[in-house]
């Protein structure tokens, strides 16, 4: 939950700087952006966060009726895309040219591309998994160093 809450405030942070910068993106390089987003699942994965966020507002505001539940995620849930969409379309713009948006569709629409879109999350959250277990083993290793070096107990 917590992660979730990290990631709408993170969000909600950077719309004031990012929505400055969206005038200065074309709608050439948008409409790329939202292509790439498309058919690598992308949209899909912010629709399951949203998904999940409304999950914990019902759970932490249950006094809200059902009905006004259900309206207001359709109603984020249609504006989503384009605001989404333009607030990364900047970030994108920054480390990627429209040729290489363009290179990357292309793939993402290879039987290879399609292949890793569809198994994204998959592997997303194995690999978050397997992060979590190595992190742990290096605070293990770094705790058991200290103590042979005196600095711990």
């Amino acid at each position: 939950m917590k992660r979730l809450f990290f990631i709408l405030a993170f969000a909600l942070g950077t719309w004031g700087i990012t929505h400055a910068q969206t005038a200065q993106v074309s709608n050439e390089y948008t409409a790329a952006v939202q292509k790439m987003l498309e058919v690598s699942n992308g949209l899909d994965a912010a629709q399951q966060i949203m998904t999940q966020l409304f999950a914990v507002f019902k759970s932490q505001l249950s006094e809200v009726p059902a009905e006004a539940w259900d309206r207001l995620q359709k109603e984020m849930s249609a504006s989503m895309e384009k605001d989404f969409v333009g607030m990364l379309a900047p970030i994108y713009q920054k480390y990627l040219t429209l040729e290489d948006m363009k290179a990357i569709i292309a793939f993402y629409e290879s039987p290879a591309g399609k292949k890793l879109a569809a198994s994204q999350t998959g592997i997303a959250t194995e690999s978050f998994q397997v992060g979590q277990k190595w992190g742990e083993q290096i605070g293990l290793k770094v705790q058991e160093q200290l103590k042979k070096e005196g600095y711990l107990q």
